[in-house]
């Protein structure tokens, strides 16, 4: 049997359990997996790029879909690119970087929207390099946003399998199935590592500060 789309998946997931009673159940077991995944996977297929233009005297702005965390941000409208440094909403508090406009030089999120210090004071670019969750593969629509079904099928299996025997309360069975999963995902953690670092071996370079 193929493992390449939602109806597919959920009739292995049926076919693994042979319990027609749980078949309702197979969207609900899909979803808890996948919403695991996203808090245990960092991957680089989760990494993707945005730009926002800012507006002058706009503090608060809203994160891209999905958004699960920043790896880096800059001002790219401006040459050279400035990148942007993160601070911790206390930090920014402190330093009361609401009270100024100017070309921002830090960022944080806060409520769920991004907050830039200083508050802008005319219309910048900023290119964001973020994490995204995993698309719900109930409503994927395209290759790229399956990546985790096409190229790991077998974590569809075995996340599911684990929240039915937590919801049939099979304790006997969640342990079994809980590794299983933990397993896939720490190989899952290690592939994406050596994707990341497979250009070359690691160098130690000076810290510069650009001018």
């Amino acid at each position: 049997m193929a493992l390449t789309t939602y109806n597919e998946i959920q009739s292995a997931i049926a076919a693994w359990m042979s319990r027609d009673d749980l078949t309702a159940r197979i969207p609900d077991f899909i979803t808890m997996m996948e919403a695991r995944t996203n808090r245990m996977l960092r991957t680089p297929d989760m990494e993707f790029r945005a730009t926002l233009e800012t507006t002058a005297g706009d503090e608060f702005y809203a994160l891209p879909s999905g958004f699960r965390g920043m790896r880096s941000m800059r001002i790219s409208s401006i040459s050279p690119k400035r990148p942007l440094e993160y601070m911790t909403p206390q930090a920014m508090n402190r330093i009361r970087a609401g009270s100024e406009q100017g070309r921002p030089s830090a960022f944080t999120i806060q409520s769920n929207e991004l907050r830039l210090a200083p508050v802008p004071d005319t219309v910048y670019t900023l290119e964001m390099n973020y994490h995204k969750g995993v698309e719900p593969l109930a409503v994927a629509d395209s290759d790229p946003e399956k990546w985790l079904l096409l190229d790991h099928p077998d974590i569809y299996i075995h996340g599911p399998l684990m929240e039915a025997q937590v919801f049939i309360q099979r304790d006997q069975r969640v342990g079994l199935f809980e590794q299983t999963f933990q397993q896939r995902i720490e190989e899952i953690k290690a592939e994406a590592k050596r994707t990341r670092h497979s250009a070359g071996p690691l160098t130690a370079r000076p810290d510069f500060t650009t001018p």
